[in-house]
């Protein structure tokens, strides 16, 4: 079996998982949800806008699960 230290560095084909996560974070950032600056993420005005409804969402409607 592959130790934890192996899958993260040769996740997608030796790229490893701080560039998935960086991936990630860019394509939610494109979308304008979040912010960016200095290694600091932050929710945008349309992130907190967003998160606000999915927060009311799940009081109002009983959402739970949406992973």
């Amino acid at each position: 079996p592959m130790s934890f230290d192996e899958i993260k560095d040769n996740y997608s084909g030796g790229r490893g998982l701080d560039w998935f996560l960086k991936k990630r974070l860019h394509g939610i950032e494109s979308i304008g949800l979040i912010n960016i600056c200095d290694e600091k993420v932050r929710l945008s005005k349309r992130g907190i806008i967003l998160a606000k409804i999915v927060h009311s969402a799940v009081k109002v409607i009983g959402l739970k699960d949406l992973g």
